[in-house]
Order: structure tokens, then sequence, then C-alpha cells
């Protein structure tokens, strides 16, 4: 009931009527630039769509900097990283939330090349045997600091970008944005953080 949680539900049906109608809805999160509370974003956002009964598988490709495993209390010792390094199965490494309905995919340990493995084509597999979701989130690296965003826009039907009031500069934004129009990625839209609505 909380005005985050309203806003949340907002950005919820927006994707829903912005996102092709399939058998899985794919959404790729990001940022203009570090610490503007991406992670924060997708992981709440992947509890709010769960809590209408849809499955949601939520992964942290962020191989640099994961965080998805300190929000939901889980173990990081095998993940994404695992499955590309070949050491684990895909189902060996999805873990349950206290959500109902949410699940996911911890990034695991770092990798020495962690946009080598994002962009080999390896990706676009695990995201397809990934079976019984109604919804795929992606939490990547921000955008204007690597190119993994960039990589991972291919294979999405939309990307979010995450933005902190009275932080990230317009140019910031923008840079953004051209970066992903390179690629052609689908923005769906903005998440503006941090703003007092009150004043």
């Amino acid at each position: 009931r909380s005005t985050v949680a309203e806003c949340l539900r907002s950005i919820r049906t927006n994707i829903m009527f912005r996102t092709p109608q399939k058998k899985v809805r794919k959404l790729l999160i990001t940022s203009a630039a570090p610490r503007e509370s991406k992670s924060f974003t997708s992981s709440n956002l992947a509890a709010i769509i769960a809590m209408t009964g849809n499955r949601v598988l939520l992964i942290d490709a962020d191989l640099r900097r994961p965080a998805l495993h300190k929000r939901f209390g889980l173990a990081n010792d095998l993940g994404l990283v695992s499955v590309f390094m070949g050491e684990s199965r895909l189902t060996d490494v999805i873990q349950p939330t206290h959500v109902a309905g949410l699940d996911v995919v911890v990034a695991g340990p770092p990798p020495p090349n962690p946009g080598e493995m994002l962009g080999n084509g390896r990706m676009d597999e695990i995201i397809a045997s990934m079976k019984g979701y109604d919804f795929i989130i992606i939490d990547s690296p921000p955008v204007n600091v690597v190119a993994d965003p960039l990589v991972l826009s291919s294979i999405v039907d939309g990307v979010l970008l995450v933005v902190e009031a009275n932080r990230t500069t317009r140019a910031m934004v923008r840079q953004a944005g051209a970066r992903l129009a390179e690629t052609n990625a689908r923005v769906l839209g903005a998440v503006v953080n941090k703003l007092n609505i009150r004043t």
C-alpha cells in the first residue's frame, strides 16, 4: 500500500501493455550509471509481477557487481557464471525466494571475462531453455559503463532504463539512450527513482 508499491504496479501495467502478449515476456533492466538503485527496481518489480499470479524468473547478469543474492538472502556460490562455465546445469542454479512465484538465478562467483561470457551468444540459449515462466527479468550493468546491456538487449522484448533523480544528468541519460538506439534496443521507458513527489 506504499507509494513505492503503487508506482511499481503502474510500471507493471505499462510493461503489460508495451510488451507482446506471448508465452514468455523478457525484460532487461539497466541504468545510465552505477548506484542508481537498478537492482532495487528489478527485484521489487519482479516481486510485484509475481504477486499477480505470474511465474517470474529474475536473473542477475551484472557479473561485475552482483547484488540480487544480497537482496534475497541467497547463496552466491553457484549461479549464472557456473552455467556459462559448464560447472552446473540451469536447474541447479535456480533458487526460490520468499515471494510466491518468484525464482532467482544469482550471478555466481566473479569471472575473469564477464563481457566475453555475455557476448558469446550462449545467453540466448540459456534464456530459451528456461521453461515454465511468464516473465524473465534480467538485471544488467549500467549501459554507459560496459557493453553487456547492449548485447543482452537483442534477446529481450524491451528495456527499462533506471534513472536517479537529482543525480543522473541529462547528458548521461541521452548517452544511454543513444547507445541503446545503436543496437535497435526496444526501450519501453525510464524509471525515475528517489524523486520527491511532494515538492
